[in-house]
């Protein structure tokens, strides 16, 4: 690549970077509908016409950038089903840590993303991935201890929604906790459930109880802990 060829890419490299903040800073003050290619521009001072030399539209904007966002998560999401690890409060996964990390990274996405109105379609797209990812996870598990008692699909909704519930809590308190911080907190609160919010840490887990049978309560104090839970 020569030299004049190198500035005109970063030339396109910057004015999509700007028009693409700019949207998303917009995102966070009104709803999409009612952000205009005028307001983008403005935000971005950039010309209309720079503008449709990269885009067709606001929602040619939006799309290519939550393909480009939503490629980087899965692509450095993905770890091998080996490396899955056994649920610790004490001890947060590094998928949870690298997951929230990323978030952090791309913060005004996110958080335009998460907390942004009328852009729900990024975030229920959020939700399915995450959802297989944790489906994946609970079947290597399954093969590995036996069947299990709640049905694998149900838990894996049940730890997407959380994840995405998280991160949304997250952004809008402004990032104030670290990514090994938030994730300690929610594998706690997953291991636990509720009464660890107000019980000492040492009780047991959620994921060591078995199931209250309904003949008979008294099960509950005398059945051996199973394995604990992982993801």
């Amino acid at each position: 690549m020569n030299k004049s060829s190198k500035s005109e890419d970063l030339r396109v490299r910057r004015t999509r970077k700007l028009v693409w903040e700019a949207l998303m800073e917009l995102i966070l003050e009104r709803d999409f509908d009612f952000v205009t290619v005028n307001d983008i521009c403005e935000r971005a001072m950039v010309h209309r016409t720079t503008f449709y030399n990269h885009f067709q539209d606001k929602f040619d904007l939006l799309a290519s950038g939550m393909a480009t966002m939503y490629e980087e998560f899965t692509t450095e999401l993905v770890s091998p089903l080996e490396a899955y690890e056994r649920l610790d409060p004490d001890h947060p996964p590094a998928y949870f840590v690298q997951l929230f990390q990323h978030i952090l990274d791309n913060k005004l996405f996110y958080t335009a993303m998460l907390t942004g109105r009328g852009v729900n379609p990024f975030r229920e797209r959020l939700l399915s991935y995450l959802t297989q990812v944790s489906l994946q996870r609970l079947k290597y598990v399954q093969s590995k201890l036996g069947s299990a008692r709640i049905p694998l699909e149900m838990t894996a909704c049940f730890y997407a929604g959380a994840i995405i519930s998280t991160a949304t809590w997250w952004a809008n308190e402004g990032f104030r906790e670290t990514p090994t911080q938030i994730s300690h907190h929610l594998i706690h609160l997953i291991s636990y459930g509720t009464t660890g919010l107000f019980k000492s840490v040492g009780q047991t887990p959620v994921t060591e109880i078995p199931l209250i049978q309904e003949d008979s309560e008294t099960d509950l104090r005398s059945a051996q802990h199973p394995p604990q839970g992982h993801f």
